[in-house]
């Protein structure tokens, strides 16, 4: 599943050890608000008599959320198993509950950004991505959009688009400058996400910032796996016809700790 996770190793995850509640804290005020409304004051001259100010800041917002279930489970005898050709059957059952199990994870965690983006959206300069020669300008403007509000040290590091703006930024960037380099484009990096996004929809992150938080529960006495996702169990009758049971189940949480780390944009078309 490693490859068709878009937020492996990008989003911190936390075991809850078998909780399946947990709380947060969301930060939506930022130093600017609090210098502004007067909450927190600036940083004071310092004589050599004198003393440094007490700095007061607005509370932080907790919240709090819920695990969900979801997975699949598969069964086979013993004698099915020495059918000729079976175990391809059985290799195909693995690689489609990757794809399911990776599918829901990825659109679970677009669907929560979608709700909990803050960051201010872009006029875009042409919305043509197949035809315009201002994808870069867009990018450009996205970023800095980003970026420039007072009070968050935020950077648009990520982005995910559909496979038709990924395309057209690979035909865009191929016929300007010869190659198309998705890691970088004007310091954002681009990922593919097929059709996991709406097409015209663009979603980025600051990934040092590292907006959202997994929570994940995965049973050790239950689930042979160990470190990932997602509990995998398999077990046999000892009885005749002997069958073979694997189970493979995720329990997960989501929690959005920096809004305004979450870029949504729309009107991206084909």
């Amino acid at each position: 599943m490693e490859h068709q996770l878009y937020f492996l190793n990008i989003f911190p995850v936390v075991d809850l050890g078998g909780a399946t509640t947990f709380s947060y804290f969301r930060d939506d005020i930022n130093a600017e608000d609090d210098i502004q409304t007067g909450v927190m004051s600036e940083p004071l001259p310092v004589s050599e008599l004198g003393k440094l100010s007490t700095i007061d800041i607005s509370t932080i917002s907790r919240k709090s959320g819920d695990t969900y279930q979801f997975g699949y489970a598969f069964e086979y005898s013993e004698a099915k198993l020495k059918e000729n050709g079976f175990v391809d059957e059985i290799a195909r059952a693995y690689d489609r509950i990757a794809y399911g199990m990776s599918r829901t994870i990825n659109r679970d965690i677009f669907n929560f950004m979608d709700e909990n983006a803050g960051a201010t959206p872009i006029d875009l300069n042409d919305g043509v991505w197949d035809t315009s020669a201002q994808i870069n300008d867009d990018i450009i403007d996205m970023k800095y959009t980003f970026e420039d509000v007072e009070g968050w040290d935020y950077t648009l590091t990520d982005a995910f688009v559909n496979t038709n703006q990924f395309r057209a930024m690979n035909k865009f960037y191929s016929a300007l400058e010869g190659s198309f380099t998705p890691n970088d484009c004007e310091g954002v990096a681009f990922t593919n996400t097929k059709t996991t996004i709406d097409n015209g929809t663009l979603y980025g992150i600051d990934r040092q910032i590292k907006p959202i938080t997994i929570y994940k529960n995965v049973n050790p006495k239950h689930s042979t796996m160990e470190g990932g996702l997602i509990n995998v169990s398999t077990s046999v009758e000892d009885r005749y016809p002997f069958t073979s049971r694997i189970e493979v189940w995720a329990e997960m949480g989501l929690a959005c700790k920096h809004p305004k780390a979450i870029l949504k944009q729309t009107g991206l078309t084909e």
